[in-house]
């Protein structure tokens, strides 16, 4: 899978739009939240990762923030018409194009873990 300059330019607007970076620093749950994201595909599927991210009210940091960036990339980029507030209706409403949502939901999670190593950790002192 190859991301091309474009994914990881739209990525880090995407990062500042759903205010997981603020001021060029982001809190490093989200650093986490990412990274854990492609297992958890690999692991369940790509429904019910996108699920558990969007409904994850005990975590530390809001898991959707991270939905809502792909989405963002899925739109600007892939050129989806995703409509709506869940992606998992999306998913739903498209599984005769799972296979084409998976590959593009990887490019916009690696190009988001990607563009993230631009911008500084905050400290939690």
């Amino acid at each position: 899978m190859k991301i091309n300059q474009v994914w990881i330019e739209k990525a880090i607007i995407a990062l500042q739009d759903q205010k997981i970076v603020i001021e060029n620093e982001f809190a490093g749950e989200y650093k986490g939240y990412i990274s854990s994201f492609g297992a958890a595909i690999i692991q369940s599927g790509l429904l019910p990762a996108v699920i558990f991210y969007e409904n994850s009210p005990s975590s530390n940091k809001d898991k959707s923030k991270i939905i809502n960036a792909i989405k963002q990339l899925l739109t600007e980029v892939a050129g989806r018409q995703i409509t709506g507030d869940k992606f998992s209706d999306y998913i739903i409403q498209n599984r005769s194009e799972g296979t084409r949502i998976l590959a593009d939901v990887n490019k916009a999670a690696v190009a988001l873990k990607l563009a993230l190593r631009i911008f500084k950790e905050k400290r939690e002192d």
